[in-house]
């Protein structure tokens, strides 16, 4: 049976589905709501789908549970079928055409990274902006320093806050993360010297740093994120940030390929082991940040281990966290987090760009992608606006907002601003832009995988109002 997949959208007043043969979007309305609502409701369609065989079996088997939505669908009046359900055709589109499947997400290329790393490093040998060479001036690299262990077997985390989502920080927090904090830094160094210098040595370093971890073989697998919370981010912290630097080493030819290809396949082990945790189907961590931070250890993962899976997953969920966006861009379960929603709003925004990224360099441009009529450019866009005057936050809560030092130039939360400028040609950012980005969880310096090799223009201070033009999304590169 030939397989149909489709772009499912939600909005207002109706569904939008969007099948794509060939990169030549079709849209259609999908206006009788009285079906698609409640098959929204009970599938949480959103986002990237496969109309595969769990999908036809369970809309059957909620369909014949329900023979009111079933009469519906049957008095509806149909053009032709867009999938073919189990033990009888089920129409689930009204004004729809018949399409070969689109184009399959898969990873083409595992070496990719989410730059390309030969050309970059090139561009460096003749870069003239002093960013860049302060940039590389501070990479302390990995070859001389000491490997951290691992953590401690069955460790519990405590909470980062001492009391709910918000306020004072738990220092015991802080240092039993320490180890996660530790390989994702030695890694960053080692793989961002290795792209500035090309010495095999430092990526050979990164992958024997890693090992440790792999040898140890409950270090990001031996967890439950029911029991384990914070544990659980911090490994999906690091399978994102391991992933992502490894994918900058990852062609190296020099490296022993067992030993890249076993700290490889304990990556993605650890990225499926994270990806398919739940704390149950109310928690907020099904719609919030650390849901899109696994989406981006399942794509990084995924791009390095040729995981077709993972790197769907992936980009499911960019999917579905653009449908979280609210009208005014910003992200309600970031709004929640009190004095820190600014923060939030920021956090979440970080994965998110660098998923995009992940799936540039595998032919796919996401960055336009819209749900709801949002895209990632009113997060972007609102987080900008709200730097300038925090009091448009108040709408979502009324505490002040903690600006210093996350919002200052060269802060480690800004860092995918310069993964966004270079992509999008956004100068809104740019005047935060004037000191180097350094954020291990994104594999480390984005100034040295980003900055433009010329100087930029001098920009307005940090805290100007930015203009009223909105972010103009890059074109498709379909």
């Amino acid at each position: 049976m030939q397989q149909y997949s489709a772009i499912v959208m939600r909005s207002s007043p109706a569904l939008r589905i969007i099948f794509e043969p060939s990169g030549r979007p079709f849209r259609a309305n999908w206006s009788r709501t009285r079906l698609a609502k409640p098959l929204y409701r009970r599938f949480k369609v959103s986002g990237i789908i496969s109309l595969r065989a769990q999908y036809r079996r369970e809309v059957s088997m909620f369909l014949e549970k329900s023979p009111r939505h079933l009469k519906m669908l049957h008095s509806a009046h149909l053009k032709q079928p867009v999938c073919t359900m189990t033990a009888a055709c089920i129409l689930l589109t009204f004004y729809c055409v018949h399409v070969p499947a689109e184009t399959p997400l898969v990873v083409k290329d595992p070496n990719a990274s989410f730059l390309d790393v030969a050309a970059r490093r090139q561009a460096l040998q003749t870069a003239q902006n002093p960013l860049l060479h302060e940039a590389i001036a501070n990479l302390k690299g990995c070859v001389g320093t000491p490997f951290p262990a691992p953590p401690p077997h069955g460790q519990d985390i405590p909470s980062r806050y001492m009391s709910g989502s918000h306020g004072a920080l738990n220092p015991l927090e802080h240092q039993l993360s320490e180890p996660y904090y530790k390989i994702q830094d030695i890694a960053a160094q080692g793989a961002d010297k290795y792209l500035a210098t090309g010495d095999p040595a430092e990526a050979n370093c990164v992958i024997q740093a890693i090992l440790q971890w792999v040898n140890d073989k409950a270090a990001l697998l031996d967890y439950s994120a029911k029991d384990d919370e914070v544990v659980w981010f911090q490994s999906t912290w690091t399978v994102a940030s391991l992933s992502l630097s490894v994918s900058i080493i990852r062609s190296e030819p020099a490296l022993n390929a067992a030993d890249r290809d076993r700290v490889i396949a304990w990556l993605r082990d650890a990225a499926h082991k994270s990806f398919s945790e739940t704390r149950g189907p109310t928690s907020g961590t099904n719609t919030n940040n650390h849901f899109f931070w696994r989406g981006l250890a399942a794509t990084a993962a995924g791009v390095i281990s040729g995981d077709n899976k993972l790197f769907s997953d992936g980009l499911r969920t960019y999917s579905t966290a653009i449908g979280e966006i609210h009208s005014q861009g910003a992200f309600p379960d970031e709004m929640a987090r009190h004095e820190l929603a600014m923060h939030y709003q920021a956090f979440a925004i970080e994965p998110l760009v660098m998923i995009a990224e992940l799936a540039y360099r595998q032919g796919l441009n996401i960055y336009p992608l819209e749900q709801h009529g949002h895209r990632l450019s009113d997060a972007v866009n609102f987080l900008n606006r709200a730097i300038a005057d925090p009091s448009i936050i108040k709408k979502y809560t009324p505490e002040a907002q903690k600006l210093d030092p996350d919002f200052q130039p060269g802060s480690a939360l800004l860092s995918w601003a310069e993964l966004w400028t270079a992509r999008t040609g956004d100068t809104a950012w740019q005047r935060y832009i004037d000191k180097p980005f350094f954020d291990s969880r994104l594999a480390g310096s984005t100034t040295l995988f980003a900055a433009p090799v010329q100087a930029a223009p001098a920009a307005p201070p940090a805290g100007t109002k930015p203009p009223p033009a909105e972010t103009t999304p890059p074109p498709s590169s379909k």
